[in-house]
């Protein structure tokens, strides 16, 4: 698994001297982007007891207007999730696992079956989700106590069985801060331990070069700070076109651009498309354009966790005299001729 971290240090100051969220006021009438605020390059920690997964980092990938995409971080995997605020509700995407890779999902179309919130924001207020639990809104200004401090909190209650039921509480000006799952005894619990704001996220990725004077080709692990509606593209780009040291080429020349990245999970496949710089720069000999494109194939197939990859110049298949695809064919991702920088 990828892994995700903030500094330690940094965590524990932030984390220590957050301020609380003020009660709401009863004056005033809160919406749900009041209790669910989009933020840009905020990454929400959870700690969690009664099950390994309990714990989580969630921070906003991608926002664009009333949608956005959460990246959601577990011991176990990094998921993917669309929420939208729409016609007085918080809605919710299936959750997409393994998405290891920046991949902005907003403009699809995503069956949005989980709704979190419902208005009137006010005790009472019931629906049906779609797999046929009853949830509805159980208290306002529920006092509930949390690691960054005690807050007045709006209180959702989701029946999940005959002795089954999930508590969330949602603050204002802050989101979701805490989750309880309860079965009998059995109980789950993820609440909110601190908030790291006007940071991007760190992001471990691996980059493939060609090598000046040997074969095969050369990966490097880079960390790469990743901020809210990055253009992934640019940062591949910058990465690829500008290799750590001088016994190592680049895989991308300073003319090639990167036109679109489309990743077809169920085939296991993504899909580049280049600009023409891509072959008019390609002045390598054949072994040379071997290794290029191998540097190529590796790095996406590895940082889209892919096996294989087609690519393409201005939308027609690779083609360069000494290597060509058909429309269907791809490369492969090819590890064993490839060493880590320095091993």
């Amino acid at each position: 698994m990828k892994k995700y971290w903030i500094g330690l240090f940094v965590f524990m100051l932030l984390a220590g001297c957050t301020r609380k969220a003020p009660a709401p006021n009863e004056e005033k009438i809160y919406g749900i982007a009041d209790y669910y605020p989009f933020r840009e390059n905020t990454l929400y920690i959870y700690g969690g007891e009664g099950n390994e997964f309990a714990e989580k980092q969630v921070f906003f990938d991608y926002i664009q207007g009333n949608r956005a995409q959460l990246r959601v971080m577990n011991p176990g995997t990094v998921l993917a999730q669309i929420i939208e605020i729409e016609d007085g509700q918080l809605r919710r995407s299936i959750s997409h696992e393994e998405q290891y890779h920046y991949e902005n999902r907003l403009d699809r179309e995503e069956e949005m079956t989980d709704i979190l919130l419902m208005e009137p924001l006010q005790e009472g207020t019931a629906w049906t989700l779609v797999d046929g639990m009853e949830r509805s809104i159980t208290g306002v200004n529920v006092e509930i106590e949390t690691p960054m401090g005690n807050y007045r909190a709006l209180e959702v209650t989701t029946i999940m069985g005959e002795d089954a039921q999930q508590l969330d509480y949602y603050v204002v000006n802050v989101g979701h801060v805490k989750s309880i799952y309860k079965s009998g005894e059995y109980e789950i619990l993820t609440v909110i331990e601190g908030i790291i704001q006007d940071q991007p996220l760190e992001q471990e990725m691996t980059f493939f070069y060609p090598p000046v004077d040997q074969e095969g080709n050369i990966y490097v692990e880079r960390t790469i700070l990743i901020e809210t509606n990055e253009d992934i593209l640019q940062v591949l780009e910058e990465q690829m076109k500008n290799p750590p040291a001088q016994d190592i080429r680049s895989s991308l020349s300073q003319n090639t651009k990167i036109i679109k990245i489309t990743r077809e999970e169920e085939k296991d496949l993504v899909l580049v498309d280049f600009n023409r710089a891509l072959l008019e720069d390609m002045n390598v000999g054949s072994y040379g354009e071997e290794q290029v494109l191998q540097s190529i194939v590796n790095t996406f197939g590895t940082n889209y966790n892919v096996n294989n990859v087609y690519i393409s110049v201005e939308g027609k298949p690779y083609q360069s005299g000494h290597f060509e695809l058909r429309e269907g064919e791809y490369f492969t991702v090819r590890m064993d001729n490839s060493k880590k920088y320095g091993a």
